[in-house]
């Protein structure tokens, strides 16, 4: 059958190419599964042959591919959390917090808010309203840039990785001297313990 045939440079069938566009829209398997065309028992099946083809290494890069997600991307993003700052998204003044009204937020506040809970509890006093402000973890961000650019010591390609930043306009020239430095400094402190070379 020609809709087998693994034609195009993904070598993805014609089904999967379907399944993956449905898939992006809106990250529903089970769904992406059966709108692409598959012929499918129940709901249950359609989800375990999804979660076959969502390990397919092919459709996972062409997935990454149509949802923008390259490498570059993905750091960009990891950096975002990474290089977040607590007043990126609150204001501290005379004591007061207060969370910044989210049209003023950069696109680095944007990337590192994971959620945003209300809560409110009546009192006798009236009704309080609490507001949380959960932020991605920046330390497993920074874990993570690390060990996707090989920033590790053993391994230290820094001078070039900061320039990758740099030049895929991942980090500003302030952002990649702190990245630099800071690194250096972990450099020196396992040179000084005898823990590299």
């Amino acid at each position: 059958m020609p809709g087998d045939r693994k034609t195009n440079p993904h070598e993805l069938t014609d089904l999967q190419l379907r399944f993956c566009h449905e898939y992006v829209k809106d990250l529903n398997k089970t769904r992406a599964y059966i709108r692409a065309g598959y012929k499918v028992k129940n709901d249950n099946s359609a989800a375990a042959s999804a979660s076959v083809l969502l390990r397919n290494p092919n459709i996972q890069a062409y997935l990454g591919e149509i949802a923008g997600l390259s490498n570059v991307a993905i750091i960009a993003e990891v950096v975002m959390i990474a290089l977040s700052r607590i007043t990126d998204i609150l204001e501290y003044t005379d004591g007061n917090i207060k969370i910044k009204n989210s049209a003023e937020w950069n696109i680095r506040a944007q990337a590192s808010v994971k959620s945003i809970t209300v809560s409110e509890t009546l009192s006798r006093d009236g009704v309080t309203r609490t507001t949380t402000v959960t932020m991605h973890d920046k330390l497993a961000a920074l874990e993570k840039l690390m060990r996707k650019l090989r920033l590790y010591p053993k391994d230290i390609p820094v001078l070039d990785a900061v320039q990758l930043l740099l030049a895929e306009g991942v980090a500003t020239p302030e952002q990649a001297r702190v990245i630099g430095e800071g690194v250096g400094r972990i450099e020196e402190e396992l040179r000084g313990l005898g823990k590299l070379d």
